[in-house]
Formats: structure tokens, C-alpha cells, sequence
């Protein structure tokens, strides 16, 4: 029930940043703030508050997909495999935990879901902050085929 809306989004490339590293930085005290709700029996708020944070990770998803697929056009071998080594563990363990979120959801089992917010998705939203500087950094990077990298105007937003 966490999953039944999907929203199309078409964002220009340069979104990214400010929609997915700048924005919701108590993300994951929303996340344990949920969990906490939920601990304390309060199912129908803690679900809510859940439900506000699934959007987060759907962009999330949907910006790293983006970024991945952008930039195997546009760049050179070695910048195109860096940001598959960034991202491809980071796209793994958002999707591994949100299916696992979803399924703990479908049959209501809500102490998983508590569990999964503040032990899995909590500590990935803070990693994510790490990924989203690194990512800054590796987008910042001159590119062969231009001279200066189209993601560096994103980067210092």
C-alpha cells in the first residue's frame, strides 16, 4: 500500500542536485520518527508519515537512473564507470529495501517496517549525503568531448 501511486517526473538534468541532496535534510529523522510511531502502536500515523517519505526515495531512484543513463551517453569510459561504482551499490540497497519495505508493508507487519526505516533506510538517507558530495565532485570533472562537464553548473547549486 506504500506503493500504489507513481508520479511521472521530467526534470532537467540539473534538478538533480537540489532535488535530492539539498532538500529534506531531517530526512532521516523522518525516517526514525516514523519507526518511533510506529514502535508506539500509533499505526495509522506511523504509516502516514512513512507514505510522506516514499516520494523521497522514488526521486531518489528515479535521479540516479537518470544520472547513470545521461552520463553512459555522454562521457568519457572512465567517467561513465566511476559514477557506475558510485551509484550502482547505492541503486542496489535503495531498491533491496524498499521491495523489502513494501513486503513488510503488505502484510502489515509493522515492527519489520519500523526496523527497516530506522536501521536500513535511516543510515542509507545519511549515506546518501556522502554520495551526493562525491557525485558534485565527480560531475564537476572536465570531460574530453566538451571541456567543462555539463554537470558542474548542477553541482554548484
Amino acid at each position: 500500500f506504500f506503493f500504489s501511486s507513481r508520479r511521472r517526473h521530467t526534470r532537467l538534468q540539473g534538478d538533480w542536485s537540489s532535488d535530492v541532496c539539498s532538500s529534506d535534510l531531517d530526512i532521516s529523522a523522518r525516517h526514525r520518527t516514523a519507526a518511533r510511531t510506529l514502535r508506539e502502536g500509533r499505526q495509522a500515523e506511523g504509516v502516514q508519515q512513512t507514505l510522506e517519505i516514499i516520494p523521497w526515495w522514488k526521486q531518489l531512484q528515479e535521479a540516479m537512473t537518470q544520472i547513470r543513463l545521461l552520463h553512459q551517453i555522454d562521457d568519457s569510459p572512465a567517467i561513465s564507470a566511476e559514477l557506475d561504482g558510485l551509484l550502482s551499490p547505492v541503486v542496489q540497497r535503495v531498491a533491496r529495501n524498499l521491495d523489502e519495505l513494501r513486503e513488510a508493508a503488505d502484510a502489515k507487519d509493522f515492527v519489520l517496517v519500523a526496523d527497516l526505516l530506522d536501521y536500513e533506510l535511516a543510515p542509507l538517507a545519511e549515506d546518501w549525503r556522502d554520495v551526493c558530495r562525491r557525485l558534485k565532485e565527480l560531475l564537476s570533472k572536465p570531460t574530453s568531448k566538451e571541456g567543462f562537464h555539463h554537470g558542474a553548473a548542477a553541482a554548484d547549486q
